[in-house]
């Protein structure tokens, strides 16, 4: 049992720092009062997460390790639709210069 969670570890700790920087774009685009944008992104890395881990676990016979591939592709896969949709992103500096 210990040798299946520790492999799972092991791998899905490749995907922390595709989590720090979900967190952080999360963050900002909730700053900017956008909150459809982080659940759509964060709802198609869920979705592709759920179609890699059949194929990964069962059809390329990976088991556990094939979940957490899956998870950190999706991870991954997740901060670049955060990147994409933040790239598009206008900030105006005047309204924020009127906050001070």
């Amino acid at each position: 049992m210990r040798g299946p969670a520790e492999q799972f570890l092991t791998l899905r700790a490749f995907g922390a720092p595709a989590i720090v920087l979900a967190l952080a774009a999360q963050g900002t685009f909730r700053g900017f009062l956008d909150t459809k944008t982080p659940l759509y992104a964060v709802g198609a890395g869920n979705f592709l997460n759920v179609i890699l881990d059949p194929i990964l676990i069962f059809l390329f016979g990976l088991g556990v390790s094939g979940a957490a591939v899956a998870t950190v592709i999706s991870e991954y896969v997740n901060d670049v639709i955060f990147n994409s949709f933040h790239s598009a992103m206008e900030i105006e500096w005047q309204s924020a210069a009127n906050l001070f």
